[in-house]
């Protein structure tokens, strides 16, 4: 938890007593990124999530999943943390684990890196190559590739299910 912590650069291990609302949110906050749902037969020792394999019960788990962040987002206990640096650093946590888009770009500084998230946030369930290759379009709309349009075409063409592309790469 202490490197979750350190991902804010306000909070000090011996301000315990003095900010028991924000260490409070960020212990919630914490526990919530510990236990996210994921669809796969086992982590590493250490790694965060729970594990499904079986899809209707980790479509029950994600969906009580975040409901409870969004209950967490509208909390009374954000009006009482007097830090702004963390009150700001933790409710873009929460936006980034509820799926926000806008957050999701802020977050992220590459196009396949914004793809990705919108598979871990906003659609673990899975979809298409239609699908993928649509939002891989999207996300390079919203992050521009700066010196790797190469990798974006062969990625492109491995979503886009173009064996010609491939080739060629």
């Amino acid at each position: 938890m202490v490197n979750f912590l350190r991902m804010h650069g306000s909070y000090q291990l011996d301000q315990i007593d003095d900010r028991e609302t924000e260490n409070g949110l960020v212990e919630a906050v914490n526990v919530l990124i510990s236990k996210m749902p994921r669809m796969r037969p086992s982590l590493p020792a250490g790694g965060l999530g729970q594990c499904f394999n079986l899809k209707p019960e980790f479509i029950k788990a994600w969906e009580k999943w975040r409901g409870q962040v969004a209950k967490l987002d509208c909390s009374a206990f954000w009006s009482e943390c007097n830090h702004q640096e963390t009150l700001h650093g933790l409710k873009k946590l929460i936006r980034i684990m509820l799926g926000d888009i806008d957050a999701l770009a802020s977050a992220t500084c590459h196009w396949m890196e914004l793809s990705i998230s919108n598979f871990l946030y906003i659609r673990p369930f899975g979809m298409a190559l239609e699908g993928m290759h649509s939002l891989a379009q999207k996300c390079i709309q919203l992050k521009s590739p700066i010196g790797d349009e190469h990798i974006t075409e062969l990625m492109l063409g491995i979503i886009g299910d173009d064996i010609e592309v491939i080739i060629a790469g």
